[in-house]
């Protein structure tokens, strides 16, 4: 089964509401997932115990009090109990079709990430009504948009697959990019599973971030994190991923010609 790992945001206004959200959507997978909230910002303590999941309040943190990713991800997978990891931002609902997929990969290492919907939720989600999945799916059809392949938010992989990380702060830009890089680069299948799972982002904004110099996530830890990751040349992403999932099956990508670009390109960075 699966142990889900995340660092929430502090639980303030709209963010406390998607982040309800999500975690809640994610004890609708299965009696057996577990859940792993790291961080001692405001509220954290008091959703792990609405939800009934497990709270890691000490986490080291950059100069600027943003937790550590590699903590997180070293952490994350020593206590857990399950041999399926998945790290996902507190702010993406996910569905079973997640549970599904994870079943239908049978590589002893891999690493599974897939497209999210871009999606306005602003209240929060009642899972006792029993068409909940359904309203949010048609929602995400409807008026969601199909973000681009370099905003990852949910990585699948088991146990040991993530090794040596740099210490990446939580919620900037380039660490995502760099696990698919480094995966790739130890020749560990990177699964592209857009057609399969479903990954809901509730829209926010940025106004968390204390030190971002632009409306997003532009700014000094940013900057931090990209030097971190040693330049553009090893930002890929789900593009960059050499499998994919059709329905339940996996299958092998062949390159094309964006792929041959995409190399000649980095090679001259």
């Amino acid at each position: 089964m699966l142990t889900i790992i995340t660092a929430p945001k502090a639980f303030c206004s709209h963010i406390a509401v998607i982040q309800h959200n999500a975690i809640g959507s994610w004890k609708q997978l299965h009696p057996e997932v577990e859940i792993l909230l790291f961080g001692n910002d405001e509220g954290i303590e008091a959703a792990a115990k609405k939800h009934s999941v497990t709270w890691i309040p000490k986490v080291p943190t950059n100069p600027y009090g943003t937790p550590l990713l590699s903590y997180i991800f070293s952490e994350g997978q020593k206590i857990a109990t399950n041999d399926r990891i998945c790290y996902v931002n507190t702010d993406i609902i996910l569905f079973p079709d997640l549970i599904d997929a994870i079943k239908g990969i049978h590589f002893p290492q891999f690493l599974l990430v897939g497209k999210r919907w871009n999606v306005d939720i602003r209240d929060p989600v009642s899972f006792d009504y029993p068409q909940w999945k359904e309203n949010i799916l048609s929602l995400a059809r409807n008026n969601g948009i199909l973000a681009p392949p370099y905003y990852i938010d949910c990585f699948v992989f088991p146990k040991g697959t993530v090794a040596q990380m740099p210490p990446f702060a939580v919620g900037r830009a380039g660490w995502d990019n760099w696990m698919i890089y480094s995966t790739r680069k130890r020749k560990i299948p990177v699964i592209d599973g857009t057609n399969a799972i479903t990954l809901v982002h509730q829209n926010h904004d940025y106004s968390h971030i204390s030190t971002r110099t632009s409306q997003d996530w532009e700014g000094p830890e940013t900057e931090s994190n990209r030097s971190l990751v040693g330049g553009v040349k090893y930002l890929w992403d789900i593009d960059d991923s050499d499998w994919k999932m059709d329905g339940e099956e996996v299958k092998k990508k062949f390159p094309g010609l964006q792929w041959m670009y995409r190399k000649m390109w980095r090679a001259l960075k």
